[in-house]
């Protein structure tokens, strides 16, 4: 059953999805919308260019952007649209990012180089602390970085699917 059709006049989209809510944002330009099955609950856009989104069950969802300071940066913005907390990074470029069911913890992908290889890294970031809590290091690059419960999510690289949870105590690798 179609339920509903929206425009969003991106030239690049890509979408996040939570229980009852999405944000749809344009890649490499700055407009994102957030949905729920009754239509658009909020329409704007970022100063910097976007890199990827990803919302969570309680509505606070994260944007990452390039940044005028470092080389990226990570914002966690409340349901009505405020911003709770910003995270930089200088240490490489933020490729993911998955957000705990509450907004409250953060893990970020990084994607970086040593030596002419690619390198990555998980960092898990507390609501309230710029020190990682956590970091899981990597070769290669991070494909995908998900949600999968309210306390854990999901690392997939070209070598690994990590499962690893949001308080950063926890890790299980599948080579």
């Amino acid at each position: 059953k179609h339920i509903k059709s929206i425009q969003h006049g991106f030239e690049n989209p890509a979408i996040s999805i939570s229980e009852g809510r999405s944000i749809v944002y344009d890649i490499g330009s700055t407009g994102y919308m957030i949905f729920n099955p009754s239509g658009t609950v909020l329409s704007d856009k970022t100063e910097k260019e976007i890199i990827c989104a990803e919302i969570s069950r309680s509505g606070m969802f994260a944007i990452a952007t390039k940044s005028a300071t470092h080389t990226s940066e990570v914002n966690v913005i409340n349901k009505d649209g405020a911003n709770k907390y910003t995270w930089y990074c200088s240490g490489g470029t933020i490729t993911n990012i998955a957000l705990s069911s509450n907004g409250k913890k953060l893990a970020v992908g990084i994607l970086s180089t040593e030596n002419g290889a690619f390198k990555s890294k998980v960092n898990i970031m507390g609501y309230k602390s710029a020190s990682a809590i956590s970091t899981y290091e990597y070769d290669g690059i991070i494909y995908s970085l998900d949600t999968i419960s309210s306390s854990r999510f999901c690392v997939t690289t070209s070598q690994t699917t990590d499962y690893c949870s949001f308080n950063g105590k926890s890790r299980k690798v599948f080579d």
